[in-house]
């Protein structure tokens, strides 16, 4: 976002529009000139089209003029409102739908022959067009004129026996602005995984191919060069508004030929905009009928054009047809049915159409657009390396729910991502997204970096899969770590000392009971994860028996035989973490220019702090799904502690730190109440005395967990904002108060 652009800023908050027009809002439909103007159709609580917005600056406010002009000639001068921005001479504007300023006089013309206030809006494109379904009449309202184009597009090929939807030949209400069509029955193609339907739908592209081009004499001419534009001026218009989403996008741009890098082919009647959701279908199986819709962007040009554009919007949406096994080659089939001719896509061509739509997301503004804005720019820049992007994606892919992700190794100068999921029948499955964007999901029990778990998987569940890296599975008395061949030793070894160094603090830890050369099996230990006891009584009582066991457990010193030969973790390592996460999320595109130099800065403070006197035995990842409570011991309730292979001697802040921040975060999602969140904060800093040391840390980990949720959807918005919310007030204070506990505090932890 152009965060010097107020008008922008306003219509990118949701919050702020809502109070502004006074009903519950969101804007989608972005259109933005930074610095100059924004707008954007307003979307009610039930997300249905409700009006428009629009920001002018400067010279442009001018046209709020004409708007205040068109509303009064209307009779609508009382709908239309506009405020002020405070000293950025920057007017708002809004209004119901009947008041667009472009719209408002065609939509009051309309109004007079037929019950507008009946028909139900399609769709809305702010400023530019409005489609009605009236009854069983469908109204086209737009800016220019456009009836005599598209009619005279229609009709000729209907006449030809190509199966398009033509408009009515005459009504009352059509104008050189409205045409108006017959509602066709039936349900378009997208998401459509019958086989007999796709080859319908190659049929019918097909005959619209075959339309002889002289029946259209003044059609335009599209090639690769106004796709290649088009990719172009969408990665632009990026560049301008999230340039911390579009470095990604800019470097698969880079990618793509100045000249058409495809066969020379014949000049037909294409499309222009094909996707399956232009394709309207009646009945089924064994005979369904297709017709084509919105020719609004018909051309003369290539047929490669209506594939690159049909295969991009596809995996733009993640369409269904491109999981089911034939459906694209059936779509492929009855195109050569009915031309003879085969279908291939060159990848620079889908590359070029995807990357015309990478900034889709950021316009329709819905949550997480900046994770869908880096999944279409890694797999544009994937897909200009191919050959046949067509033939690559024929034979479907498989599909998960994605739970969990993480970056992984770096190719080519982008980074592949780790995902993690469940499948349709609930079983977790591993996959990975690499350069290219696609997901690639693993069979389920199956990993060829990790040979041992197709052998340990038919043993019980797989409770984690972490492609190519590890895995864990549930027998019925053990967890079973599945890793690379020669790896199991070494942490082997590291949990058995981690068990060594609980015990010595009075913790429980799992026991390791065996190990080969690529799985190491645990003993299960007793207790339910902390992170699911905030709402019980005995809260409190679980993080008093923390505290005294981190007390405990940082006293040990270098002659305690359970804190011998762990390895160090500097302040300088923690930056290097640091730099790593941040460095990860902005290849990915996932990270903004802000939190980027923010996470150098605090990069920097951590190296500039140095090391405290004393380093103290750590755990270096301790959060709260680290820990169990097992409250029916037999001897005293007992706290529990996992993962212990990562113990190092650190900075004494740096579990509680991690600890405390993440308590506030569970507070964010939700999970935790604002007491129970408060209670773990307090226990955190009842062992910790160094304000100063608290606080940088404590910035270090906001950034981390900020490039951690990037790369996890389902939390990554909430993540950001409470992110952002912690930054803004650590100018005043610490984001938890870091005051040094007294003594009568920290004995009410501890003693």
């Amino acid at each position: 976002m152009s965060l010097g652009d107020a008008g922008l800023s306003l219509v990118l908050d949701p919050d702020r529009l809502t109070i502004l027009v006074g009903r519950p809002v969101r804007a989608t439909h972005l259109r933005a000139k930074p610095g100059v103007s924004a707008t954007a159709a307003l979307m009610d609580e039930h997300d249905r089209p409700w009006g428009w917005v629009r920001t002018l600056t400067g010279q442009a406010r001018v046209k709020g003029d004409k708007a205040r002009a068109v509303a009064d000639e209307v009779g609508l001068a009382g709908e239309l409102r506009e405020a002020e921005l405070p000293g950025r001479d920057t007017v708002v504007q809004w209004g119901p739908v009947a008041t667009d300023p472009r719209l408002a006089r065609e939509l009051a013309r309309v109004a007079r022959a037929l019950t507008v206030q009946d028909a139900t809006v399609l769709r809305y494109n702010p400023l530019r067009r409005l489609v009605l379904r009236h009854d069983d009449l469908v109204l086209r309202v737009t800016e220019d004129r456009h009836r005599r184009r598209l009619v005279g597009t229609t009709r000729p090929l209907a006449a030809a026996g190509v199966p398009v939807v033509g408009s009515w030949r005459s009504h009352p209400v059509a104008s050189s602005r409205t045409s108006v069509w017959p509602w066709v029955p039936g349900r378009d193609a997208s998401g459509t995984t019958d086989l007999v339907t796709q080859h319908a739908v190659g049929e019918a592209l097909g005959r619209l191919h075959l339309a002889d081009p002289a029946l259209l004499p003044d059609l335009p001419r599209r090639g690769w060069a106004q796709l290649r534009a088009a990719a172009a001026d969408s990665v632009a218009l990026l560049e301008q508004v999230a340039p911390g989403a579009a470095s990604a996008a800019a470097r698969a741009l880079a990618r793509l030929p100045e000249q058409d890098p495809g066969p020379h082919l014949p000049q037909v009647v294409v499309h222009g905009d094909f996707s399956l959701d232009q394709c309207v279908v009646a009945g089924t199986a064994p005979a369904p009928v297709v017709r084509l819709l919105d020719l609004d962007r018909a051309a003369l040009g290539a047929p490669v054009l209506d594939f690159a554009v049909l295969l991009a919007t596809a995996l733009a949406s993640d369409d269904p047809v491109l999981d089911a096994p034939g459906a694209l080659a059936a779509l492929a089939d009855g195109y050569a049915a009915r031309t003879g001719r085969p279908v291939a896509v060159p990848g620079a061509w889908a590359a070029a159409a995807l990357l015309a739509r990478v900034a889709e997301p950021w316009r329709g503004q819905r949550p997480g657009w900046q994770v869908e804005t880096a999944r279409r720019s890694l797999l544009a820049a994937r897909l200009a390396q191919e050959e046949d992007a067509w033939a690559e994606r024929a034979p479907g892919r498989q599909v998960i729910t994605v739970q969990r992700a993480w970056p992984g190794r770096a190719r080519d100068g982008v980074r592949e991502t780790t995902v993690e999921g469940r499948d349709a029948d609930g079983r977790l499955r591993a996959g990975t997204v690499g350069p290219d964007g696609i997901p690639r999901v693993l069979p389920p029990g199956t990993d060829p970096r990790l040979p041992a778990l197709s052998r340990v998987a038919p043993l019980g569940e797989v409770v984690v899969h972490r492609a190519g890296r590890r895995a864990v599975v549930r027998t019925a008395d053990a967890y079973v770590k599945v890793l690379r061949p020669g790896r199991a030793p070494a942490v082997a070894r590291a949990g058995a000392a981690g068990a060594a160094l609980a015990r010595a603090a009075g913790l429980a830890a799992p026991e390791v009971l065996g190990s080969d050369e690529d799985t190491v099996t645990f003993a299960v230990l007793p207790g339910r994860a902390v992170h699911g006891l905030s709402a019980d009584a005995g809260w409190t009582e679980v993080w008093r028996a923390w505290a005294r066991a981190w007390t405990r457990l940082q006293a040990l010193g270098p002659g305690d035989p359970a804190a011998a030969g762990l390895p160090t973790h500097t302040g300088d390592d923690e930056a290097g973490v640091v730099d790593t996460w941040v460095g990860r999320a902005v290849e990915a595109g996932l990270l903004d220019d802000l939190w980027a130099r923010r996470g150098r800065e605090v990069a920097d403070r951590l190296r500039a702090a140095g090391d405290p006197d004393r380093l103290v035995p750590t755990h270096r990842d301790l959060h709260d799904k680290q820990l169990l409570w097992d409250g029916a011991a037999p001897v005293g309730r007992r706290l529990g502690v996992l993962d212990l292979d990562t113990a190092c001697l650190a900075d004494p802040v740096l579990d509680p730190v991690n600890l405390a921040v993440h308590a506030d975060l569970r507070r964010a999602q939700g999970l935790w109440s604002d007491p129970a969140s408060g209670v773990v904060v307090a226990a955190a800093r009842s062992v910790v005395d160094d304000a100063d040391r608290w606080a940088v840390a404590e910035l270090a980990t906001v950034v981390r967990l900020v490039c951690v949720y990037a790369f996890r959807p389902q939390w990554r918005e909430t993540v950001a904002r409470w992110a952002e919310d912690r930054w803004e007030r650590a100018d005043e204070s610490s984001l938890i108060d870091v005051s040094r506990p007294s003594p009568a505090d920290r004995a009410s932890w501890v003693s």
